[in-house]
């Protein structure tokens, strides 16, 4: 069972950063997406750590529609589909579950796993997933091996998550193994999140996209 979706890479290609937050009250992703949308970036992507976090993505679709929406550490059928139904554009799992793939795929919902191994790499790629994510991004020699993956599986392309910064971003954003990066650390921290710090999310958010202009020179 193979499938395109090319449109959503497109898109995710565009965004280029996707800031990752995990988030339990929907106000909170009202406002960050706010923040988000007014700072220039073009995606975000709520993680799934709380019973209250679905709320979160409903929030941040209905102030946002325009965001590309992910939700992240999904890891089952039940939960991939509640994402679709709350306005998610796509989901993201924690590894590379075949069961899980395909029923993404069937429903048409874009789906990016994280592989670790040569294995969970070709069978994503075998499905019409060929965008996966890899952890950590700031591992030395993480873009060499994300390089090697890409040449040995034609192309097969990366989303970095985790370790991404200010200084990291343009190297990653550069190479054509790298669909774009995401980021759980950076521009919207956990601490500042947490605090409920928002000016000092959206000076990041901002520092993230005059990062990302650079990066596209």
């Amino acid at each position: 069972m193979a499938v395109s979706f090319e449109g959503f890479y497109t898109k995710l290609q565009h965004a280029g950063i996707v800031p990752m937050a995990s988030l339990a009250r929907g106000g909170d992703a009202a406002r960050l997406a706010d923040v988000v949308a007014a700072s220039g970036l073009a995606a975000l992507e709520v993680e799934l750590m709380s019973a209250d976090a679905l709320d979160a993505v409903r929030a941040a679709r209905a102030a946002h529609p325009e965001l590309l929406l992910g939700v992240g550490t999904v890891r089952s059928t039940d939960q991939a589909d509640a994402a679709a139904e709350c306005g998610a554009d796509y989901v993201s799992t924690p590894s590379f579950d075949a069961a899980l793939a395909e029923h993404c795929i069937a429903r048409g919902l874009p789906c990016i796993p994280v592989t670790v191994d040569e294995g969970g790499i070709f069978k994503a790629d075998r499905l019409g997933l060929t965008a996966t994510g890899i952890i950590p991004a700031n591992d030395s020699g993480a873009l060499g091996s994300i390089e090697r993956f890409s040449a040995a599986f034609g192309g097969h392309l990366f989303m970095p998550r985790g370790g991404v910064t200010a200084e990291n971003l343009a190297v990653y954003l550069r190479s054509d193994a790298v669909i774009a990066c995401g980021s759980p650390d950076w521009p919207t921290a956990p601490a500042l999140l947490e605090a409920g710090e928002y000016d000092a999310i959206a000076a990041s958010c901002a520092q993230a996209a005059t990062a990302l202009a650079a990066a596209r020179g």
